[in-house]
């Protein structure tokens, strides 16, 4: 097999928080979020065998726990992720995917074969805000399919582990308690919700600061009965 591949990460303590992780990155993305950390990954083709990321995981597999497989969208590559993920497990690491929930019929292919899942939720569910943050025409569209993603991973009956993410910055910061209002709808067990700031590719503007993503996340979290655990 073939795989459409982005570059790999040898050591990794953030992408899955508690574990030492390897990062795979596959290329090629639906979304063109215009602040995306990684943009260099939304299009373009590098096809390696899938045989050389096996030997990228043999050369770090005894220093960690885990294989993170990112982006780009992985899930464009639900075969790719799903041979990364067995062979990994075969190494005795668990397997974790970073994703923006916009492919849901492939998230319901994976999920029985990985023990983590890190979401990306981009902004408020409206339409245009989706649209505006994804940098696609279709806003609704996307916006649905990660609900539909979501509901998968709670109403599936899928217990792996998860954590959604959202990258604040100065103009979304209004849209927090409608992002917060509309996951709690669907989360059903208890789940981090990491607001993490938003930098600017170009540098044109300061981000916003951590003390004003915290301030908010006091005013969100004072539902002590919520699911959705609000971590900056």
């Amino acid at each position: 097999m073939e795989v459409n591949y982005g570059g790999f990460l040898g050591h990794s303590l953030v992408d899955w928080p508690g574990r030492s992780a390897c990062v795979v990155f596959l290329r090629g993305c639906i979304l063109k979020c215009p602040r995306c950390i990684n943009e260099h990954l939304q299009n373009g083709s590098s096809k390696v065998p899938i045989e050389d990321i096996f030997k990228q995981i043999d050369k770090v597999s005894k220093t960690l726990s885990a294989v993170m497989i990112s982006g780009g969208e992985c899930l464009l590559q639900p075969e790719a992720v799903m041979e990364i993920a067995d062979y990994a497990h075969q190494k005795n690491l668990d397997v974790g995917i970073e994703t923006s929930g916009c492919t849901c019929r492939n998230l319901k292919k994976v999920l029985p074969g990985i023990e983590f899942v890190l979401m990306s939720i981009k902004s408020d569910f409206h339409q245009l805000s989706y649209a505006q943050a994804a940098g696609v025409g279709n806003g609704q569209l996307m916006s649905n399919n990660v609900l539909a993603s979501l509901d998968a991973l709670y109403g599936w009956g899928w217990d792996g582990e998860i954590c959604l993410a959202t990258p604040v910055f100065k103009d979304n910061l209004y849209q927090l308690p409608a992002i917060y209002k509309k996951l709690n709808q669907y989360v059903s067990r208890d789940t981090p919700w990491r607001l993490i700031q938003g930098l600017y590719p170009d540098k044109s503007q300061e981000p916003i600061t951590i003390d004003e993503i915290s301030t908010q996340a006091k005013l969100l979290q004072r539902d002590g009965h919520s699911h959705v655990k609000v971590v900056v």
